[in-house]
Protein backbone atom coordinates (compact mmCIF):
# COMPACT_ATOMS: atom_id res chain seq x y z
CA UNK A 1 0.00 0.00 0.00
CA UNK A 2 2.45 2.67 0.80
CA UNK A 3 5.44 2.27 -1.15
CA UNK A 4 7.21 5.30 -0.60
CA UNK A 5 6.92 7.56 2.42
CA UNK A 6 5.36 11.10 1.28
CA UNK A 7 7.74 13.62 2.58
CA UNK A 8 11.29 11.99 2.29
CA UNK A 9 10.66 9.94 -0.74
CA UNK A 10 12.48 7.04 1.29
CA UNK A 11 11.48 3.41 0.68
CA UNK A 12 9.64 2.53 3.94
CA UNK A 13 7.52 -0.40 5.64
CA UNK A 14 3.97 0.06 6.35
CA UNK A 15 5.04 0.22 9.94
CA UNK A 16 6.82 3.15 9.58
CA UNK A 17 4.47 4.99 7.05
CA UNK A 18 1.55 4.01 9.89
CA UNK A 19 3.70 4.96 12.75
CA UNK A 20 4.27 8.55 11.32
CA UNK A 21 1.02 8.85 10.23
CA UNK A 22 -0.08 8.17 13.97
CA UNK A 23 2.49 10.43 15.42
CA UNK A 24 1.11 13.58 12.51
CA UNK A 25 -2.31 12.93 14.22
CA UNK A 26 -1.78 12.88 17.74
CA UNK A 27 0.34 15.70 17.08
CA UNK A 28 -2.54 17.89 15.73
CA UNK A 29 -5.24 16.27 18.77
CA UNK A 30 -2.76 17.75 21.07
CA UNK A 31 -2.07 21.10 19.26
CA UNK A 32 -6.04 21.41 19.74
CA UNK A 33 -6.61 20.62 23.20
CA UNK A 34 -3.38 23.21 23.93
CA UNK A 35 -5.29 25.91 22.05
CA UNK A 36 -8.30 24.86 23.94
CA UNK A 37 -7.25 25.55 27.09
CA UNK A 38 -5.19 28.77 25.95
CA UNK A 39 -8.61 30.16 24.68
CA UNK A 40 -10.44 29.27 28.30
CA UNK A 41 -7.15 30.78 30.31
CA UNK A 42 -7.12 33.86 27.88
CA UNK A 43 -11.00 34.54 27.36
CA UNK A 44 -11.11 33.95 31.78
CA UNK A 45 -8.42 36.34 32.49
CA UNK A 46 -9.94 39.38 30.57
CA UNK A 47 -13.54 39.17 29.34
CA UNK A 48 -15.20 38.79 32.54
CA UNK A 49 -13.43 42.00 33.49
CA UNK A 50 -13.97 43.77 30.67
CA UNK A 51 -17.52 42.93 29.49
CA UNK A 52 -18.91 42.03 32.78
CA UNK A 53 -19.60 38.62 30.89
CA UNK A 54 -19.02 34.89 32.58
CA UNK A 55 -16.50 32.66 32.88
CA UNK A 56 -16.43 29.68 30.56
CA UNK A 57 -15.72 25.93 30.59
CA UNK A 58 -12.73 23.97 28.62
CA UNK A 59 -15.54 22.32 26.24
CA UNK A 60 -16.65 26.10 25.64
CA UNK A 61 -13.41 27.08 24.67
CA UNK A 62 -13.09 24.27 22.19
CA UNK A 63 -16.90 25.35 20.54
CA UNK A 64 -15.56 28.63 20.72
CA UNK A 65 -12.60 27.57 18.66
CA UNK A 66 -15.06 25.95 16.11
CA UNK A 67 -17.35 28.84 16.11
CA UNK A 68 -14.34 30.85 15.19
CA UNK A 69 -13.24 28.43 12.49
CA UNK A 70 -16.88 28.46 10.84
CA UNK A 71 -17.76 32.29 11.17
CA UNK A 72 -13.52 33.36 9.89
CA UNK A 73 -13.01 30.11 7.14
CA UNK A 74 -9.20 29.93 6.36
CA UNK A 75 -7.81 30.27 9.70
CA UNK A 76 -4.88 27.92 10.18
CA UNK A 77 -3.97 28.71 6.06
CA UNK A 78 -0.83 28.95 5.30
CA UNK A 79 0.18 30.85 2.71
CA UNK A 80 3.92 30.18 2.18
CA UNK A 81 6.42 32.96 0.61
CA UNK A 82 9.52 31.41 -0.15
CA UNK A 83 11.30 34.70 -1.88
CA UNK A 84 9.02 34.89 -4.57
CA UNK A 85 5.61 34.66 -5.56
CA UNK A 86 4.21 31.99 -6.79
CA UNK A 87 2.53 32.02 -10.27
CA UNK A 88 4.41 34.94 -11.29
CA UNK A 89 3.17 38.75 -11.39
CA UNK A 90 0.47 38.03 -13.81
CA UNK A 91 -0.53 35.05 -10.33
CA UNK A 92 0.02 37.42 -8.12
CA UNK A 93 -2.22 39.93 -8.98
CA UNK A 94 -4.95 37.60 -10.50
CA UNK A 95 -4.97 38.90 -14.34
CA UNK A 96 -4.94 36.12 -17.40
CA UNK A 97 -1.40 35.45 -19.12
CA UNK A 98 -2.74 37.64 -21.92
CA UNK A 99 -3.35 40.77 -20.49
CA UNK A 100 0.38 40.38 -18.22
CA UNK A 101 2.11 40.80 -21.40
CA UNK A 102 5.75 40.55 -20.95
CA UNK A 103 5.47 39.47 -16.93
CA UNK A 104 4.89 36.48 -17.45
CA UNK A 105 8.14 35.21 -18.08
CA UNK A 106 9.24 36.97 -15.14
CA UNK A 107 9.66 33.91 -13.02
CA UNK A 108 11.54 31.68 -15.18
CA UNK A 109 14.04 35.10 -15.51
CA UNK A 110 14.10 35.73 -12.27
CA UNK A 111 15.48 31.52 -11.73
CA UNK A 112 17.77 32.13 -14.81
CA UNK A 113 19.53 34.93 -14.54
CA UNK A 114 17.71 37.71 -11.79
CA UNK A 115 19.15 36.42 -9.16
CA UNK A 116 22.85 37.04 -10.34
CA UNK A 117 21.94 40.51 -11.72
CA UNK A 118 20.36 41.68 -8.64
CA UNK A 119 23.44 40.07 -6.27
CA UNK A 120 26.09 42.35 -8.94
CA UNK A 121 23.75 45.24 -8.90
CA UNK A 122 23.58 45.68 -4.93
CA UNK A 123 27.42 44.42 -4.79
CA UNK A 124 27.79 47.68 -7.30
CA UNK A 125 25.90 49.94 -4.85
CA UNK A 126 27.54 48.52 -1.44
CA UNK A 127 30.88 49.79 -3.72
CA UNK A 128 29.45 53.50 -4.59
CA UNK A 129 27.83 54.49 -1.23
CA UNK A 130 28.34 57.81 -2.22
CA UNK A 131 26.57 57.98 -5.63
CA UNK A 132 22.93 58.99 -5.79
CA UNK A 133 20.50 55.96 -5.23
CA UNK A 134 18.07 56.30 -8.35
Amino acid sequence: MFDKCASDKKECTNRHCYCRCFGCALFAVALILIVGFVVQLIWNALIPGIFTLGTISYVQALGLLILARLLFGSMGHRHSYHGHRHGGWCGWTRKSTSECGDWKHYEDWWHEEGRESFKKYAAGKKENKDAPIL
